[in-house]
C-alpha cells in the first residue's frame, strides 16, 4: 500500500463550449433556453446562465484547431456566437460544482452547450 504525504488536491475542471445569438447574458441565455420566468425550473436555469456567463470568453478564430473547425463553422452558419471556458469543482457555487460533475448539453437552433466531464 502507498501514503501520500503532503497536500493532494481533488480540484478539476471541465471546459464547454457554449453557442448562442448575440451576447452572453443571462437574460439571452434564458430566452434560448426557452424558460420563462413562469417556469418552476426557472431558478436553476437562471444559476446555470449565470454560470456560463461568468466564466465565458468569446471564442476567436485563432483558438480553434483543425477538429474544432468544422463545428465552430456549423455553429456560426446559424448565426451563433460561440464562447469557451470552464468549471472547477472546487468552486464556492454549488451549481458550477454540479456541472462540471454532471455535464450539461442543449443542442437547438438558438442555443449549443457542452460541458465535458472528466
Amino acid at each position: 500500500m502507498k501514503f501520500r504525504m503532503g497536500f493532494v488536491s481533488n480540484s478539476s475542471s471541465s471546459s464547454f463550449i457554449l453557442a448562442i445569438n448575440g451576447e452572453l447574458t443571462r437574460e439571452n441565455f434564458l430566452i434560448a433556453l426557452g424558460v420563462e420566468k413562469s417556469s418552476p425550473m426557472y431558478g436553476l436555469a437562471k444559476e446555470v446562465g449565470e454560470c456560463f456567463c461568468k466564466e465565458s470568453s468569446p471564442v476567436k478564430e485563432d483558438y480553434w484547431d483543425e477538429k474544432d473547425l468544422a463545428s465552430f463553422a456549423t455553429l456560426r452558419e446559424k448565426g451563433l456566437t460561440v464562447y469557451h471556458g470552464s468549471v472547477c469543482s472546487d468552486s464556492d457555487e454549488p451549481m458550477e460544482c454540479y456541472l462540471r460533475e454532471q455535464g450539461f448539453s442543449v443542442n437547438t437552433d438558438k442555443l449549443f452547450v457542452k460541458v465535458s466531464t472528466s
